[in-house]
């Protein structure tokens, strides 16, 4: 018999959310998908607004006690910001708290990010390339620095 997670028919059921978007119609949207009562994951929209997530994680926490939330992160790089500046993904602003402006602004914004994650329990999902020994040391640091604690993360391994 295959274990539940690795049967190839396995299917978690996950919904994405923004809480950089307008909160009436994104809330709106996640109260419909939740009252199905299937959704056992959300994953958030990445963005830099501080507030804007801090508000709609206060949301999840009372709309979905008991559902897994995994939040989107970049590990800031001078080639991301670039990236970022010349070529910006739909739907994602990273201009608030002038996180392009700078390389220093980028971190400082990530790492207040991963705070607010780790005060709501959220699960960080990092979506930038790991290219080089340098940023994997980079993230390995933020991702430590969240909870103040100096020891890696258990499901951490490098």
């Amino acid at each position: 018999m295959w274990p539940k997670a690795s049967h190839p028919c396995f299917w978690i059921p996950g919904v994405a959310f923004s809480p950089f978007e307008d909160p009436a119609v994104e809330q709106a949207r996640l109260k419909d998908k939740l009252s199905t009562g299937l959704v056992q994951e959300i994953w958030l929209q990445i963005g830099s607004d501080l507030a804007a997530l801090r508000t709609g994680l206060e949301f999840l926490k009372t709309s979905a006690p008991d559902v897994a939330i995994y939040g989107s992160v970049f590990v800031p790089s001078e080639q991301l910001l670039r990236r970022f500046r010349e070529r910006p993904w739909q739907g994602v602003d990273l201009t608030p708290n002038n996180y392009l402006e700078s390389l220093q602004n980028a971190e400082a914004v990530t790492k207040q990010i991963l705070q607010l994650y780790s005060e709501f329990g959220v699960l960080p999902l990092v979506e930038s390339p790991v290219e080089s020994p340098s940023v994997l040391r980079n993230m390995v640091s933020m991702l430590q620095e969240r909870t103040g604690n100096a020891q890696a993360d258990q499901n951490l391994t490098c």
